[in-house]
């Protein structure tokens, strides 16, 4: 059976919609499957205009590390609920450590580690001036040739209304970022509670999308405008400094503070951290449900249903200290829309 001859894609010169923004439409009439068509390596013209690529081994070059490192490693199976207690715990460590070394070294020694410590967060401190996109190495950034081929033969599989929000997010996150943002959809082996949602990760800058979503437009584009609000220049200073905070925060006050002094400043600083991170959630629950609200209380439904049938360690996720009750953002968004449907 002859092969259908593929267009290749248009040349960096040009400005393509490189990535999910390219036009579903490059998919060859006469193709039988998404396989066959991505069987042949098309030529992408460089400056030289001659250079071939295999956009297959691009992809599985991108797709194994993020699927791995964010899937395995970050929000899947018992890593999920690890990662969070982990967190609290990695505070409580760095509390000790530093009270530690006041009580054996002195007041003294104690500032001249806080020295240190601040001296250590110097780069985190320019990220939250600069804002500039830190690539991490394990993870490798996709090649926009190679994501204007995957997006090119994911286009049929994807629903024309689920790929232009998808569309549309991507190319909002890219101008806020500055850099071309890659989206990845969810397989079927992820966990449930990342299927029926959606992560802009800040570093790398990347999409990941529910594969579960893609049936329900009404409920993607609520996830996405909500996830998409965690990507302004405000809100990612705050992450950062919220983050700051979370680590080096404790340490400093270990370090500098005498232990009757922490009765009172522990509690205040578990306090705003919670408060700042609750406030996060809830500012982009609000700013979301005024423009795509309408699928919210269907999404609140499915976490809700998700979580009752989860095990523990992925329930712990959605309902750790740092994150507001799902319920709760369910009413807050639910009278939202009603006000603005009235």
């Amino acid at each position: 059976m002859t092969r259908p001859q593929q267009s290749p894609p248009p040349a960096p010169d040009t400005a393509p919609d490189t990535g999910p923004d390219a036009e579903p439409a490059a998919e060859p009439e006469g193709a039988e499957s998404g396989r066959e068509a991505s069987s042949a390596a098309p030529t992408a013209p460089g400056r030289a205009g001659t250079e071939t690529i295999d956009p297959d081994t691009e992809v599985v070059e991108f797709a194994t590390p993020v699927h791995e490192a964010l899937y395995r490693g970050i929000a899947s199976k018992r890593a999920a609920g690890l990662r969070i207690i982990g967190l609290y715990a990695l505070a409580a460590a760095l509390l000790g450590a530093g009270m530690l070394v006041r009580s054996t070294a002195g007041p003294a020694w104690a500032a001249g580690a806080a020295l240190v410590v601040g001296k250590l967060m110097t780069p985190q401190i320019l990220r939250l001036v600069t804002l500039k996109v830190r690539p991490i190495k394990k993870v490798r950034t996709l090649a926009p040739r190679a994501t204007y081929e995957r997006r090119r033969r994911a286009a049929p599989q994807l629903p024309p209304q689920a790929a232009a929000v998808i569309d549309n997010a991507r190319a909002l996150a890219s101008a806020r970022f500055g850099t071309d943002v890659p989206v990845y959809i969810t397989e079927p082996d992820a966990p449930p509670l990342m299927r029926i949602g959606a992560v802009v990760c800040l570093s790398p800058p990347m999409i990941i999308v529910g594969d579960r979503l893609l049936g329900t437009v009404d409920q993607l584009r609520w996830v996405l405008a909500h996830e998409l609000q965690h990507t302004t220049r405000l809100q990612r200073r705050i992450h950062l400094l919220w983050g700051m905070a979370m680590t080096a925060g404790w340490m400093l006050l270990g370090l500098l503070l005498a232990p009757a002094a922490l009765w009172v400043a522990v509690p205040v600083l578990a306090a705003a951290l919670i408060g700042v991170a609750w406030a996060r959630e809830l500012t982009a629950d609000t700013a979301a449900a005024g423009t795509a609200g309408d699928g919210a209380a269907a999404w609140h439904a499915a976490v809700l249903d998700t979580m009752r049938r989860a095990p523990w360690y992925l329930r712990i996720v959605r309902t750790s200290p740092i994150h507001p009750p799902v319920r709760m953002r369910a009413c807050l968004t639910s009278r939202i829309v009603d006000r603005r449907t009235r």
